[in-house]
Order: C-alpha cells, then structure tokens, then sequence
C-alpha cells in the first residue's frame, strides 16, 4: 500500500481501555521482579471492571479475564480485599491455563464467546505460559 491510499482509508477509531494509555489489543506490561506490577494490575481492573477512572484518567467499563499465575486464591482474595470493599461480576480471573499453542488461545476464545463484553485479557505472568524451551506445555499452578 501506498502512503497516498493509505492516507485516503476511512479507519475505525481506536478502542481505548484507559484513555491514552492501555488500546484494546495487546499491551505489555514489564519491569524488574518484585516491584508491584500485579498489585498495579489488580488495582487497573477493578478500575475498569466497574468504569472507574484510574489516575483521574477515564477508563471503558467492560468485563476483564485475568490470569493470575504465580498466584493463589487466597493471595489474591487478600489483594483484593486489601483494596476494595466492592465486588464486581465484569471481573474474572484463573490461577492456571494452558500455554501459548497448547490451549491458551482456545481457553481465551471460548471465555469471549461466553462473555462477550470482555475487552481485556491480563497474563501475569508471560513465561508462565511458555515453557522453559519456547514450546508448549501445561501452565498454572
């Protein structure tokens, strides 16, 4: 394509889950080890499962899946509890799934069929669902 019709093509506007900050599609989310990222997380979707602003920032109220993978229930039945008195159905969340070619992708697709209003997927964390060889296998805990 040239940069002419390019220029000439009607596009969709983009979908924003936290305006100007986290698009609908992928984002990534890195940094060292220990630092707070999940609780960052956990706290960023409760924000968006109940259409809250984050950072003064308007968010898209939509439902969120996220899977908590170096977790435990309770861990995050503590994290939550330790931010928010309010309970939401737009948030779901796993402490296990397949891996990348080996049943994440089905597990996310058919989560979207049955909740359709889902507009973001969290994995905490990447190489969890990796292998340690780049292949596939079982992941979660």
């Amino acid at each position: 394509m040239d940069a002419e019709t390019l220029l000439s093509t009607p596009m969709s506007k983009t979908m924003l889950i936290v305006d100007g900050l986290i698009l609908y599609g992928v984002n990534v989310l890195s940094g060292a080890a220990k630092i707070g990222k999940s609780w960052l997380m956990l706290w960023l979707e409760l924000q968006v499962s109940q259409g809250l602003t984050a950072w003064g920032i308007p968010t898209m109220r939509c439902d969120i899946l996220y899977f908590y993978l170096e977790d435990t229930l309770k861990r995050i039945k503590d994290r939550l509890f330790d931010l928010t008195d309010d309970s939401t159905r737009s948030f779901h969340l796993t402490v296990t799934c397949g891996l990348i070619g080996n049943g994440l992708g089905e597990e996310i697709i058919n989560f979207l069929e049955d909740f359709p209003k889902t507009k973001l997927v969290i994995i905490d964390t990447l190489p969890k669902v990796r292998d340690s060889k780049g292949s596939v296998g079982k992941a979660g805990m």
